[in-house]
């Protein structure tokens, strides 16, 4: 396998992916406090699944209310639904972070930086 494919989804996993977490942008839609983006990337072997919320005091509220857990079960579920290989992800590979956090580091190629 290249370079570029270990680097990036695949197009129909990509779409895949993207319909799974517009489903659940959707199922949540009416939630507070709203999840404001959402960012997926990696290989079919390695996503990473990234939701925001508008600034730290959201993402606490989020977390305390149980929010976050409930969207990485829709996820995963949304994700086996629609067909992606489960054994190769784990709830552990959805995160939640703060979208003013995210700015504030100089956006997500800094944040997310290894």
């Amino acid at each position: 396998m290249s370079e570029a494919e270990q680097a990036a989804l695949n197009a129909d996993d990509e779409d895949l992916v993207q319909r799974a977490l517009t489903q659940v942008r959707r199922q949540t839609a009416a939630w507070t406090p709203p999840i404001v983006e959402h960012l997926a990337y990696g290989t079919i072997e390695h996503l990473t699944i990234w939701y925001a919320y508008a600034n730290d005091a959201a993402l606490k509220l989020a977390t305390e209310q149980g929010q976050t857990t409930a969207v990485g079960q829709l996820t995963l579920t949304a994700l086996r639904d629609l067909g992606y290989p489960m054994e190769d992800l784990t709830a552990g590979q959805i995160g939640f972070v703060s979208k003013a956090a995210v700015e504030a580091a100089g956006g997500p190629n800094a944040y997310f930086k290894p």
